[in-house]
């Protein structure tokens, strides 16, 4: 059995997790807001930026009570993120605000932005 050596830390793609919580009067499921921020980021910078990004909603995450969540992006495209993030107005045609709270290079920090 052959086995394929793996990536190198240096070769590898660096990620952010990006923690958000959306403020509305309605209350929202975590897959509008998923479908919203990524037609946000498609409209503001097209398909191959997207690709680049490599967004990665982490659905089991979100807090519907206080309605928040994480996002994984690649650590150059975490500024358009949260252009796009900040561009973002309705899910599903109900108003909505959505802001970035923290970011961070490792999900166990991102933990201290729920509470």
């Amino acid at each position: 059995m052959i086995r394929i050596k793996p990536i190198l830390p240096s070769l590898r793609e660096k990620k952010r997790y990006l923690v958000y919580k959306v403020i509305s009067n309605e209350n929202f499921d975590a897959n509008e807001i998923e479908k919203a921020i990524r037609d946000s980021y498609l409209s503001a910078f097209g398909e191959i930026e997207a690709a680049k990004a490599g967004l990665i909603f982490l659905n089991k995450s979100f807090d519907k009570k206080r309605q928040k969540g994480i996002v994984k992006t690649s650590h150059k495209c975490l500024e358009n993120l949260r252009y796009a993030m900040a561009i973002t107005q309705n899910a599903n045609n109900k108003k909505c605000i959505i802001s970035s709270i923290g970011c961070s290079g490792i999900i166990k920090k991102t933990k201290k932005y729920f509470s």
